[in-house]
């Protein structure tokens, strides 16, 4: 697998965690040294996962994603 793809499947690895509240998975997405920034957050990753747990509802969100282009 190349680094795109690996990078590809990370980002929906942690995407599918958190949309269905699997916390230990998503918390194995992030490096301890990680920094994740969104419109609500900004901090590391452990921290991002504790804010995601207190912030989900108990409805789950299925966001669209769509592949990147190559360059």
């Amino acid at each position: 697998m190349n680094d795109i793809s690996e990078v590809t499947q990370l980002v929906l690895r942690e995407r599918q965690a958190r949309d269905r509240g699997w916390w230990g998975q998503l918390a194995e997405c992030y490096a301890d040294d990680s920094h994740v920034k969104v419109s609500w957050f900004d901090g590391n990753g452990a921290d991002f996962v504790t804010e995601s747990t207190a912030s989900i509802s108990s409805t789950p969100s299925f966001p669209w994603l769509q592949a990147i282009p190559s360059i």
